[in-house]
C-alpha cells in the first residue's frame, strides 16, 4: 500500500517552491519521487553519492534522513530520487519545508553538499485522529565525515573489479579499522575522563554554585576561570567543544542505494565513538549542530494595526511583530519603478506568480514575471491570449494564514505562513472539501465572455451588463470549482495591499486606476493592458489599469460583483468558504456579522467617505462614514438597507477617487449596467 507522488526539483534555479499535500499521521505509505533538473537539464546523481531528505516541521522539530523508521532507504537512478516519506515528517499539521541533499567524496568541512531548491509539503490535520503520533526530531545516521561512507562505496564497487584490487581494498580497509578500534579505544579512555570529571563537577555542584557553574562552562560568576582553575579546560563546555571540533558538523547517512557493507557500515560507527565514547553522544553532539541550522526561530508574523480615530492614511497604519522596522513598498510614479522596500524576500510577495490554470484546475505551466505571453521555463510562446486554449490566466498567491480582530480603537491583521494559533485562518486558501490549498488563484484579468464562458485572458473585451445569476453561469462553464470573484479572495488582496504598502489610500501607494472618462461599455480597457509590467505597476493618471500582486482586478474601470457576502437589510451575511452547499443569493447558511452602519436619516440608501471599520475574521467592516478622499480609508461606500444586496468593489471609470477597498451595496442580484462586471475565480471542488 503505497502511493507516489511526483515532484520537479532544481539545483540551479530558483523558482516557485512546488508543493504536495499529505494527510497527517500517515505511515510507511507515501513516497516522494523528485526528478533532478540543472536548469532545463535533467542532473543525473553521482553513483557512490548518498541521497537523503532534510525537512523542517511547523513545530521546529526536523530531520535528515537516507532511510525511514521503518528501514526503506532513499535510493537514486539517474536524475530520479526516490524518497519514503518518514512517519516523523508528516506528524504535525502545517506546512512542511523539506529538500533532497546530495553528498559526495571530501573529507571533514570541505565535503561536497549539493542540495535543491526547497519544496513543501502541506500535510492537512486529521479529521479525527485515533492516536496521536508525538513530533520529535529524527536522524537515522550520524557520523563524523560522510566522505568516508562514499569513498568506502567507490573502493568496494572498484574492489569488484578484480581479485588485485578487492585485496588492496581490504588491507586498505584492515587499516582503517585498525586506526578506528585505536581511536575508539582513546575515545572511551576520554569519554572516561570526562565522566569522572562530571561526578567531581556534580559533587563540587552539591557544595558550592560556583563550582557547578566552572564545570559547567568554565565560569564562575560570569568570568571565565584561569588556567590554575581544577575546572579550566576540564568543564562540561570544553569537551562539548571538542567534540563538535572532531565532528566537523558533518551529517552522513547510508542507504541501500550505496554498495556499503555491514563490516563498513560498523566502520563508520566504530568512527562515530571516537566522538565521545558511544554512538548517543556522537549522536547529540552532531544533532545539535544540524539542528541550529534546520531550525530558525518560530514562524514569522508580519502585522498592522490601524488606528480608527487617526485620518491619515499613512501614519494611522502601525507595523507589528516581525514587520516592525521593516520599510513600505510603493509606485514611483516618476521614474515607472515599483519600490518593493523591505518586502521583496517575503514568501507572499516572492511567491507569487503568473500562471496558465487548466479547466480541470492544474497549473499547466508557469508565466514570466514580467512578460506574460512567455513561458517561464524556456520563454516559448504562452496561452494567454489564446480563447481556444482549455484553461486561463490566474495570478497564484502562496498559502496566507489571517488574523484579523479588533481591540478598542485599533482594527489588527497579522499574516503568518503558517498557523501560528488557533485564531488564524486561510480562508481564501480553503476549497469545497475544507482542504487547505498551497495557492490561491486569484484572476489575473478582469472576466471577459468567450463562446458563453466567463474567462481570463489576455487582449479581450470585459464582461459587462449581465445580471448576478448570468455571470455565475458563465464562470461555472468553466467546469466544476470555478465561480466569480469571493468575498474572502477580495478582503486578503486589500489586505495584502495595505500591509506591504503601510497606507490606506491605496491609489496614491499603488496606482490611481481607470478611475475618469467613462460613458458606456465602449470606453472599459481591453484586459492584459500591463502584462508585460511585472507583479506592480501602476499610474498617477487616472485612464490606465493598475496592477498589485500579478492581477489587474482591483480598483477602477469597471465594479467587480463578488460572492460569499450579502447585505440583508442593514445586516452583513457572510459564507468565508465554499464548503457544503457553495454560494447562493439568499443568505441561507451564512453567517450575520450584525449591523455594521448607523442609518443617518429616513431613507434607506445612503453612502459617505469610509472612515471607520470594525475587523472581524470575515473582514473589515465600515462603522462610520464621515471621512473625505484624502483622510482614513479614501474610498467611498453605498449601502441600501431597504434590501437583500450583491455587493459590489472596487469602484468604476465613472467614480474617480470613490474607487479603491470598498463599494456599494446598493444592488440586488438581478442589476444589471454596462459599468459592472464579473471575473473568474477557482477554488478545488468536492
Amino acid at each position: 500500500m503505497n502511493v507516489n507522488q511526483e515532484v520537479r526539483l532544481n539545483l540551479s534555479a530558483d523558482g516557485i517552491p512546488p508543493r504536495l499535500s499529505m494527510p497527517q499521521g500517515d505511515a510507511n505509505s507515501r513516497t516522494i519521487v523528485a526528478t533532478l533538473w540543472d536548469g532545463a537539464t535533467p542532473y543525473n546523481v553521482p553513483a557512490n553519492a548518498a541521497v537523503m531528505v532534510r525537512f523542517r516541521k511547523p513545530d521546529d522539530t526536523g530531520g535528515l534522513y537516507d532511510e525511514t523508521e521503518a528501514g526503506t532507504a532513499v535510493t537514486a537512478s539517474g536524475n530520479t530520487v526516490t524518497a519514503p516519506v518518514a512517519t516523523q515528517m508528516l506528524a504535525v499539521a502545517g506546512v512542511v519545508q523539506a529538500e533532497i541533499d546530495i553528498y559526495g567524496t571530501g573529507s571533514g568541512k570541505a565535503a561536497d553538499r549539493l542540495a535543491t531548491f526547497r519544496f513543501a509539503v502541506e500535510v492537512t490535520p486529521s479529521a479525527y485522529p485515533d492516536a496521536q503520533i508525538i513530533s520529535s526530531d529524527y536522524f537515522n545516521i550520524i557520523a563524523d565525515d560522510i566522505a568516508k561512507a562514499v569513498s568506502a562505496a567507490a573502493k568496494a564497487e572498484e574492489a569488484e573489479e578484480g581479485a588485485v584490487a578487492a585485496k588492496t581494498a581490504a588491507e586498505s580497509y584492515a587499516t582503517e579499522a585498525s586506526e578506528a578500534k585505536v581511536a575508539a579505544e582513546n575515545a572511551k579512555t576520554d569519554a572516561q575522563t570526562a565522566k569522572t570529571a562530571a561526578e567531581v563537577a556534580r559533587g563540587a555542584a552539591e557544595d558550592s554554585a560556583e563550582d557547578a557553574e566552572a564545570w559547567a562552562v568554565g565560569q564562575r560568576n560570569g568570568v571565565d576561570i584561569p588556567s590554575t582553575d581544577p575546572a579550566y579546560h576540564n568543564n562540561a563546555k570544553y569537551y562539548k567543544d571538542q567534540a563538535k571540533n572532531v565532528a566537523g558538523g558533518e551529517f552522513v547517512s547510508y542507504g541501500a542505494s550505496q554498495t556499503l557493507t555491514d563490516a563498513q557500515k560498523q566502520q563508520a560507527r566504530d568512527n562515530i565513538d571516537a566522538l565521545g565514547g558511544n554512538d548517543d553522544v556522537a549522536k547529540e553532539s552532531t544533532s545539535q549542530l544540524i539542528l541550529s541550522t534546520l531550525r530558525g526561530q518560530r514562524p514569522k508574523r508580519y502585522g498592522f494595526r490601524i488606528k480608527n480615530s487617526e485620518p491619515n492614511p499613512s501614519t494611522r497604519v502601525e507595523y507589528l511583530y516581525d514587520a516592525a522596522g521593516m520599510t513600505p513598498a510603493s509606485m514611483n510614479f516618476s521614474t515607472g519603478v515599483f519600490s518593493y522596500g523591505s518586502w521583496a524576500d517575503i514568501w507572499f510577495v516572492r511567491d507569487n506568480h503568473p500562471c496558465m490554470l487548466k479547466s480541470d484546475g492544474t497549473v499547466d505551466y508557469w508565466l514570466k514575471d514580467d512578460d506574460y505571453t512567455q513561458k517561464y521555463t524556456d520563454g516559448s510562446a504562452s496561452d494567454v491570449s489564446n480563447t481556444a486554449y482549455g484553461g486561463n490566466c490566474f495570478s497564484a498567491i502562496p498559502l496566507i494564514w489571517v488574523k484579523r480582530y479588533q481591540e478598542g480603537d485599533y482594527s489588527y491583521t497579522v499574516f503568518c505562513e503558517e498557523r501560528y494559533d488557533d485564531g488564524y485562518f486561510a480562508y481564501a486558501h480553503t476549497d469545497a472539501q475544507g482542504h487547505i490549498m498551497p495557492y490561491l488563484f486569484y484572476p489575473a484579468f478582469r472576466g471577459s465572455l468567450v463562446d458563453n464562458k466567463l474567462r481570463s485572458l489576455k487582449g479581450q473585451a470585459q464582461d459587462n451588463s449581465a445580471n448576478t445569476t448570468t455571470e455565475r453561469t458563465a464562470a461555472q462553464a468553466n467546469g466544476s470549482g470555478y465561480d466569480i470573484l469571493q468575498w474572502v479572495d477580495w478582503q486578503l488582496l486589500m489586505d495584502m495591499c495595505y500591509l506591504v504598502g503601510k497606507s490606506t489610500d491605496l491609489q496614491t501607494t499603488f496606482g490611481q486606476g481607470h478611475t475618469t472618462g467613462g460613458a458606456s461599455a465602449a470606453d472599459l480597457l481591453t484586459t492584459g493592458t500591463l502584462s508585460d509590467k511585472g507583479r506592480f505597476y501602476g499610474y498617477a493618471e487616472t485612464t490606465n489599469a493598475v496592477k498589485v500582486f500579478h492581477t489587474e482586478v482591483c480598483w477602477g474601470d469597471r465594479w467587480e460583483r463578488i460572492i460569499g457576502c450579502l447585505q440583508d437589510h442593514g445586516v452583513w451575511k457572510m459564507k468565508m468558504t465554499p464548503e457544503g452547499s457553495s454560494y447562493n443569493l439568499t443568505g441561507a447558511g451564512y453567517d450575520a456579522t450584525g449591523e455594521t452602519i448607523s442609518q443617518p436619516g429616513a431613507g434607506a440608501t445612503f453612502g459617505g467617505w469610509f472612515a471607520a471599520a470594525r475587523n472581524t475574521p470575515q473582514g473589515l467592516l465600515p462603522t462610520a462614514l464621515n471621512g473625505s478622499s484624502t483622510t482614513y480609508y479614501c474610498d467611498y461606500h453605498y449601502i441600501n438597507v431597504g434590501i437583500l444586496s450583491v455587493p459590489l468593489v472596487g469602484g468604476s471609470c465613472e467614480d474617480g477617487l470613490r474607487c479603491g477597498r470598498y463599494g456599494r451595496a446598493t444592488d440586488t442580484a438581478g442589476y444589471a449596467r454596462w459599468p459592472i462586471g464579473a471575473s473568474l475565480s477557482y477554488k478545488r471542488p468536492s
